[in-house]
């Protein structure tokens, strides 16, 4: 059984994090890719950078999907970072993630790590059901084999800073 498919839309909404100095880094990095202009990107060529545009569409599309299935389209098109954020991920593309209810509930859901329906065929018991609104941190080039710790914790500073932001 498929879970993505035996419910409706799922997330009612995706939307940038605010940080305590009310940016929202994540609407910068999308902003930046969408014209191709991301010149912190290791791989950056010249304006416009058309691959940029390319993937940064893919990665819209990936958070469309989770919005409306309630889980990536593929399993390797998420990753779990820490504290109750995860990644979306297109090439080496990567845009961080958590859920809330849009109201600064600190429930982080993480990656489950036992399979309990040996008999099942879902492809994404790993996923949990997230809350109905999903918040971007930021957007990065990955450059290593694994994400580097500062992007993770750039990712939990902005999920908390977000969180507080909610409750007041």
């Amino acid at each position: 059984m498929d879970r993505r498919h035996d419910q409706e839309a799922v997330h009612e909404l995706i939307e940038c994090a605010v940080r305590a100095d009310l940016t929202c880094p994540a609407d910068a990095w999308l902003t930046a890719m969408e014209v191709g202009r991301l010149q912190s990107d290791p791989l950056f060529t010249s304006e416009p950078d058309e691959r940029q545009i390319a993937k940064v569409a893919q990665v819209v599309a990936q958070l469309e999907y989770l919005a409306d299935y309630g889980a990536p389209e593929e399993p390797n098109d998420v990753n779990y970072l820490h504290h109750g954020v995860w990644e979306v991920k297109v090439a080496r593309y990567r845009v961080g993630y958590f859920d809330t209810d849009g109201h600064g509930l600190d429930n982080p859901k993480r990656k489950i790590n036992e399979y309990e329906e040996p008999a099942s065929d879902d492809r994404f018991w790993f996923y949990p059901v997230l809350a109905p609104v999903l918040r971007l941190t930021h957007g990065f080039t990955k450059t290593e084999q694994k994400t580097h710790p500062r992007e993770i914790e750039l990712a939990r500073k902005i999920r908390t800073e977000d969180l507080r932001h909610d409750q007041s």
